[in-house]
């Protein structure tokens, strides 16, 4: 359907009856205001309201992006941790068993050296 475009319009009427025409004729100003959605204030709201959903977008983005780092972070820490703990007691027995071998094997001076290397 195509309507009358917007702004300022005349609309003349005139009558016909039994195929006489009046010499009346009615004249009516109209004016056909713009939609509201192509008004200054609803395209300002829609703007307004698409930078605040773009801010929280992002802001949920950041926050979503930060917990994951921190998580990630954890979790190697606690990695770092169980491999520590897994491997301090083996490199001490492993330690003491040479310094055992040492002193029983090369004697004295070995003994020494390994005990300063260590």
């Amino acid at each position: 359907m195509v309507g009358l475009s917007r702004g300022a319009h005349e609309l003349f009427i005139r009558g016909e009856r039994n195929g006489v025409i009046s010499s009346n004729v009615l004249q009516y100003d109209i004016f056909i205001k713009m939609p509201f959605y192509l008004t200054w204030w609803c395209i300002s709201i829609f703007i307004i309201l698409a930078l605040v959903m773009f801010y929280a977008f992002l802001s949920l983005e950041s926050k979503l992006l930060d917990e994951r780092r921190d998580r990630n972070l954890e979790v190697t820490n606690l990695e770092g941790r169980a491999y520590r703990a897994q491997m301090n007691p083996h490199f001490i027995f492993n330690a003491l068993n040479g310094m055992q071998s040492a002193m029983v094997l090369g004697g004295e001076k070995e003994f020494n050296a390994y005990i300063l290397l260590f």
